[in-house]
């Protein structure tokens, strides 16, 4: 298999124009040509249920990864629950790391260990993009040893996953439908102008954050930008203005349109929080830093630092954790 870039497996949780099947086995193909380590790469999407117990919908497997190392696995791990109805217990443990090797994550000892069954591995990469409602796209590498990711790909990985949760997210929104055109919020052409704009693409200001988000997007995936797999995904954030997630189509004349389809995380927000200061709240419930929020949602650092503490005072908290203390304790997303 020919190898592909970073952003190709970016591009690839966007695909709008395929079945959820159909998208989860060409992200993971695509994954393949970019972090197969010889022992193939595994991917599933999942929910978190209303029991805090993660249930698998779709599993998706490419390269040299064997089905059959999933029950040895398991076996060796003692549990006897089917993979594609319910991943093991420890996997729980993923859940809120976006990205990490099993090596490094404390509590995964014994996963570590188990590990052996995929084929001799020794480790294990995990990108994980999940939303503050639940519902995740996982991707897996098994690796032949324990592995150390820098800082640099740590942070890289981390935005990878923020737009897994996005890609999966509009999927969920629009049940497998591709979008058109006259369904869009808003249509640019890849140059950054808004061709047309309804809803709260309407005003001046998303209008134009809109273009310039479009325009980072594209540069992001020609072919000089996807050589820079940091710099491409550091400028083309999870979502825009925490409001949309941007789609490419092709028009009946062959041109070329980026579409802005609405995509926030939709949460009921609990008085006294407003909307943004829930959304902010939820994804740091998830243990996800100020930073990685930003990026996820498509904001400034300074703007999520400002919703925090817009927050903290509604709930009568003093700082960042007596909040998070609050919100997990009594106000539930």
């Amino acid at each position: 298999m020919p190898p592909t870039d970073l952003i190709g497996v970016v591009e690839a949780a966007y695909r709008s124009d395929v079945t959820d099947d159909e998208w989860l086995h060409g992200l993971t193909h695509e994954a393949r040509g970019v972090f197969d380590r010889g022992l193939g790469v595994a991917a599933y999407t999942y929910e978190v249920t209303a029991a805090n117990e993660p249930l698998i919908t779709r599993v998706s497997l490419a390269g040299d990864f064997d089905p059959a190392w999933i029950q040895r696995f398991q076996q060796r791990m003692g549990e006897d629950t089917e993979v594609v109805a319910r991943p093991p217990t420890h996997w729980k443990t993923w859940l809120h790391i976006p990205c990490g090797t099993a090596s490094k994550v404390a509590g995964l000892e014994r996963l570590t260990s188990a590990l052996v069954e995929f084929g001799g591995a020794r480790d294990l990469l995990s990108i994980n993009g999940r939303d503050p409602r639940g519902f995740g796209l996982w991707l897996g590498v098994p690796l032949r040893r324990a592995t150390q990711l820098s800082k640099a790909k740590l942070e890289l990985y981390t935005r990878v996953a923020a737009h897994f949760g996005a890609g999966h997210r509009v999927r969920r929104t629009r049940a497998g439908r591709a979008l058109s055109a006259d369904q869009a919020e808003a249509v640019m052409s890849p140059s950054g102008k808004v061709l047309h704009a309804s809803g709260e693409a309407r005003h001046r200001a998303a209008r134009e954050e809109l273009g310039r988000a479009t325009i980072r997007m594209d540069r992001a995936r020609s072919q000089k930008g996807r050589k820079d797999a940091d710099r491409a995904t550091s400028h083309w954030k999870g979502l825009v203005d925490a409001r949309w997630s941007l789609l490419e189509t092709i028009d009946s004349d062959g041109q070329r349109l980026i579409l802005a389809t609405e995509n926030e995380v939709a949460l009921d927000a609990p008085a006294p929080l407003s909307a943004r200061e829930q959304q902010v709240l939820a994804f740091a419930a998830m243990d996800h830093t100020n930073k990685e929020i930003a990026y996820e949602m498509g904001l400034s650092a300074s703007t999520v630092r400002v919703l925090m503490a817009r927050a903290a005072k509604k709930l009568g908290a003093k700082g960042r954790s007596t909040a998070l203390a609050k919100y997990r304790g009594g106000i539930k997303a």
